[in-house]
């Protein structure tokens, strides 16, 4: 691989529970391995899909709830859609608008959300191929994307630090946060729908009781997470340098 990758993580409940990693590369080459733990101690990885299909830069890629689709969006602005094990793209997305920056897969049904410079979010109905739904933007670009498991809230962070937290049932009824001071380059959301984002400025911040109508924030900081601070071997002389928030 070359050193700039995306990825996106499947899992599948069969008589082992299956993790299935997908990586999408600078050279647009796509990797797709396999992770079965079996127990604690014995886990296996298993390469079963190498293929360069794509001429182009992978900026962001997504893989269905089934397993069975691959959505890679590359820096020339199109989307493909792959059969995993196929040699080439089965469609290809054209988008109302142009520079994409990120694409994810809800787990409920065939939509494809994507996000743009303008900080709009597109909606595509992959079985149409075409876009079904758009919330219009005027702003920063939206980075990342994460759905709950039930399909029904999306979280979408931006280039300014801000988060939003939309009902797919009802896009008009949103939430928005801005705890961060720099770009939001990753947000994710838990079984038990605990949102949790990190910026470029090294801020953590947790949403807990995310419904729409109560929710309490938290914000964590490097310097009072312990663990991450010795993971990421950070001292506090390296703190500026790194332009950590404060």
């Amino acid at each position: 691989f070359s050193y700039k990758i995306t990825i996106d993580f499947f899992i599948k409940k069969e008589i082992y529970l299956r993790h299935q990693l997908i990586c999408g590369s600078e050279s647009g080459k796509i990797k797709t391995w396999n992770l079965i733990f079996i127990s604690y101690t014995k886990t296996f990885l298993k390469l079963f899909w190498n293929q360069k299909i794509i001429q182009n830069i992978i900026i962001s890629i997504s893989i269905s709830i089934d397993g069975k689709i691959i959505a890679a969006l590359t820096k020339k602005n199109g989307i493909y859609l792959l059969e995993l094990k196929n040699e080439k793209p089965i469609n290809k997305l054209e988008s109302i608008e142009k520079k994409l920056c990120c694409i994810k897969f809800c787990p409920k049904g065939k939509i494809l959300v994507s996000g743009t410079q303008k900080g709009s979010i597109i909606f595509f109905n992959i079985a149409e191929n075409s876009p079904s739904k758009l919330i219009k933007g005027d702003g920063p670009s939206v980075l990342a994307f994460d759905f709950n498991t039930k399909g029904s809230i999306l979280v979408a962070s931006y280039e300014d630090g801000t988060i939003k937290i939309i009902s797919i049932y009802d896009l008009l009824r949103f939430r928005i946060f801005g705890n961060h001071c720099k770009p939001v380059w990753g947000c994710a959301i838990s079984d038990d729908e605990q949102i949790i984002t990190g910026c470029n400025g090294g801020q953590l911040t947790i949403l807990r009781d995310i419904t729409f109508e109560n929710s309490k924030k938290q914000n964590k900081k490097f310097s009072r997470i312990l663990f991450l601070k010795k993971s990421l071997k950070i001292r506090k002389k390296e703190k500026k340098q790194f332009g950590f928030c404060h």
